[in-house]
């Protein structure tokens, strides 16, 4: 049969059980949580019967029990906050290696990455768009080129208007020459540039053109240009195909600061052409079809 009571042989707190102990049952007690293994009890622990009590000693025994028992029931307490403990903990563990974390970590990993590829996208798009060929590029002009084009809004004043000449039909013919060398000059882009400045390139390249000129056309051939004061020109090739011209000449105008435009009238034909005087050289055309040579000065 099992001992009801028990004391604890480390802290003498005494545990009792419904059920009783055995005799080498091993239990912890509650108060001092050491383990002990039950042993027989020894006859100065048995409780005294009831008939050699007196009755103080019987009216207070219970209250000491009681006390005792009372407080045994609270030591019963600590185990199951324990467990509590120990519950909460393995919560934990088992939420940290639950497949739904990871199902929730996987979501919102695509949703960053879709996210970021859409703005990929946009600035793709973005890019295409400004190197479209339809979007032109604002052009930079440099201060080179704003001296060489010139002031925009100029009118040179006293400048008489050109004057159109009309053949016998009262058809338009070609532009009067005005009066004054270079008066009303344009640069390549339009813009009007000062009648004196004009002027004087004008008579600078004029007097530059005078003069003997030879290129060297290849294989050969060669060419001379003669420009004299008085209004007449020469052009002599030789070697292959060899040709000569001759005629007169006019300055129409001056375009820029290198071009001057000229007007050759050889057999009643004129035509216009271009020189430009470029470090010493004259680029002019030649007599072969479509050739514009590099001349040098004899």
């Amino acid at each position: 049969m099992g001992l009801p009571k028990i004391k604890c042989p480390e802290c003498n707190a005494g545990l009792k059980s419904a059920a009783g102990f055995t005799v080498g049952q091993t239990v912890c007690c509650p108060k001092c949580e050491t383990y002990f293994t039950v042993e027989e009890p020894e006859d100065d622990f048995e409780e005294p019967r009831p008939a050699e009590k007196s009755k103080g000693a019987a009216g207070k025994k219970p209250v000491r029990a009681a006390a005792v028992d009372s407080d045994d029931d609270g030591e019963y307490e600590k185990p199951r906050k324990k467990k509590r403990r120990v519950d909460e903990e393995d919560d934990e563990r088992s939420y940290k290696n639950s497949p739904i974390r990871f199902v929730i970590l996987g979501v919102l990993l695509v949703v960053m990455l879709v996210l970021a590829y859409f703005l990929y996208e946009k600035k793709r798009k973005e890019s295409e768009a400004a190197a479209a060929p339809g979007s032109p590029k604002p052009v930079e002009v440099t201060d080179r080129q704003k001296e060489f084009i010139g002031p925009q809004n100029f009118a040179p004043q006293n400048a008489p208007a050109p004057q159109v000449a009309l053949n016998p039909q009262n058809g338009p013919k070609r532009p009067a020459p005005v009066p004054g060398a270079g008066a009303g000059a344009t640069n390549p882009f339009g813009a009007l540039i000062p009648a004196a400045e004009a002027q004087a390139l004008t008579r600078k390249h004029t007097t530059a053109l005078l003069g003997s000129w030879t290129a060297d056309l290849g294989g050969g051939v060669t060419e001379e240009l003669t420009y004299k004061a008085d209004g007449t020109f020469s052009a002599k090739q030789t070697g292959s195909g060899a040709k000569t011209a001759t005629g007169k000449y006019r300055v129409q105008t001056v375009v820029g600061t290198k071009v001057l435009k000229l007007e050759l009238d050889t057999d009643n034909t004129p035509r216009t052409i271009t020189a430009v005087f470029e470090d010493g050289e004259l680029l002019h055309p030649s007599l072969q079809p479509g050739v514009t040579a590099t001349f040098r000065k004899k």
